[in-house]
């Protein structure tokens, strides 16, 4: 996987024309975008790609992106909330915390859609 960054006025209209080509997603900055595209993509569409922006972005550099298991960045960023010693909020991937009265586990899963059980029972 790579990320293509490119400097832009016009995220909006910089990413409706990126869309046309095969990226898997986008992040919009104030004057930036980064669109991750896969290596075998980059290669066919990379003229393509730099005439159609022309007029509305500047390319500035494409650069391979590390390979993580962005879950586990993401759980290890994630962390409990506390409402004094009354309740604690955390998910099941967290040590239990003992000091408060109530312990409310939620785990994250799909944040939009329904639960696999929940579509099973239905």
């Amino acid at each position: 996987m790579l990320f293509a960054e490119f400097e832009t006025q016009e995220p909006d209209i910089l990413i409706a024309l990126l869309s046309a080509y095969p990226f898997e997603g986008f992040q919009e900055f104030e004057s930036s975008v980064f669109a991750y595209v896969e290596n075998e993509n980059w290669k066919a569409i990379q003229n393509d790609v730099m005439n159609s922006i022309d007029a509305v972005a500047r390319f500035i550099k494409i650069e391979p992106l590390e390979e993580k298991n962005w879950n586990a960045v993401w759980e290890a960023s994630y962390t409990p909330v506390l409402i004094d010693n009354f309740c604690a909020i955390r998910a099941s991937f967290h040590e239990p915390i003992n000091t408060c009265t109530h312990e409310i586990i939620i785990d994250p899963k799909m944040a939009f859609g329904a639960c696999p059980e929940l579509v099973a029972e239905a």
